[in-house]
């Protein structure tokens, strides 16, 4: 463990948040406190981790088999959600998809047309990587469900992954990933269309230094897509230290929106930043778990959560926050 008194974004001393926090997710022994930089809109874990591997359980969920995402799952109703999955893909934005199922193609044209579906499943598909296929770097893939979906839509895939029980299980479907922490790792300039960051760079010590230099490993007019919990929507103001997206200790650090998006410009991109609001349910009912979240009825949860769910919806108010940053 190291001290961690200062904001990993501008390295001023700042208070403690939370104290004495736990691991209530997978049982990592130990405490810690979270520290937050207002200026910033930045917390962070103190001390910090340094053996990361060992954070990280068999029951985590990137060492089990990978899955493709284009898929709807099993059984009829499975097909049933691929098929229209495919369908508003396919006329929304052009992907070389097609169903199975003839009599669903007028209901797939429909949902093309409603904006909230057609963004919601370019997110969680391809996260609104619409430009031609190239050349793509996964940071943090994981065991490789991401791109087992984008090597199906024509992009030539790489991926990076610190955990190797994560790597064993992504090579073992024949994907090309190095592993190690990108700190670590060299990377050519100008040498990716695109570079996906899923949640990841939350549980990297040094996010400012990945940033830049996965900003100078992009080609002219690639793009970097980062996702990260929101340090300051709804659900983490709502729930403070019992949020799920605190998750101590494999969060080392949570950007918020401001330190995103000073990070990303300081690589001179060209930065777009929103906060979507998918994982609203799934975060809620993860964090009324917490043994310091309140003790509610079914009943009043339910009602909490449909309120979280309007104030999500406000500026900056959404479970993560979602960078799209282009390279001039």
């Amino acid at each position: 463990m190291t001290a961690q008194p200062t904001c990993p974004i501008c390295a001023q001393p700042r208070s403690v948040l939370y104290a004495q926090c736990r691991d209530d997710s997978h049982g990592v022994p130990g405490t810690w406190d979270i520290r937050w930089c207002e200026p910033c809109e930045t917390s962070w874990l103190d001390p910090q981790p340094t053996e990361l591997a060992s954070l990280y359980p068999d029951s985590y969920p990137t060492h089990h088999a990978p899955f493709d995402v284009l898929d709807g799952g099993p059984g009829a109703i499975g097909a049933l959600r691929r098929d229209l999955k495919w369908e508003v893909l396919r006329r929304a934005y052009g992907f070389p998809l097609k169903g199975s199922a003839k009599w669903l193609v007028p209901v797939g044209a429909v949902l093309s047309w409603l904006p909230p579906i057609r963004r919601m499943i370019l997110l969680n598909t391809t996260r609104r990587l619409v430009q031609p296929a190239g050349r793509l770097l996964d940071v943090g893939c994981g065991n490789g469900s991401f791109l087992l979906t984008m090597l199906r839509l024509g992009w030539t895939v790489e991926g990076i992954e610190a955990d190797p029980a994560a790597v064993r299980q992504a090579r073992s479907v024949g994907l090309s990933v190095r592993e190690g922490p990108v700190a670590s790792i060299e990377l050519e300039d100008n040498a990716y269309d695109a570079i996906t960051v899923h949640h990841v760079l939350e549980h990297l010590p040094e996010p400012a230094k990945v940033v830049e230099k996965l900003a100078r490993a992009l080609r002219s007019g690639g793009v970097l897509v980062i996702n990260v919990p929101n340090p300051v929507g709804a659900l983490a103001r709502y729930f403070g230290p019992a949020w799920r997206g605190l998750e101590v200790p494999h969060h080392l650090s949570l950007p918020g929106p401001t330190a995103l998006r000073q990070m990303l410009q300081a690589s001179d991109l060209d930065v777009t930043l929103t906060t979507p609001t998918r994982y609203v349910k799934w975060i809620a009912r993860e964090s009324f778990a917490n043994p310091q979240a309140p003790k509610f009825s079914r009943l009043r949860q339910g009602l909490v959560r449909a309120w979280l769910r309007i104030l999500a919806l406000r500026a900056n108010g959404g479970e993560e926050i979602m960078a799209t940053a282009r390279k001039a």
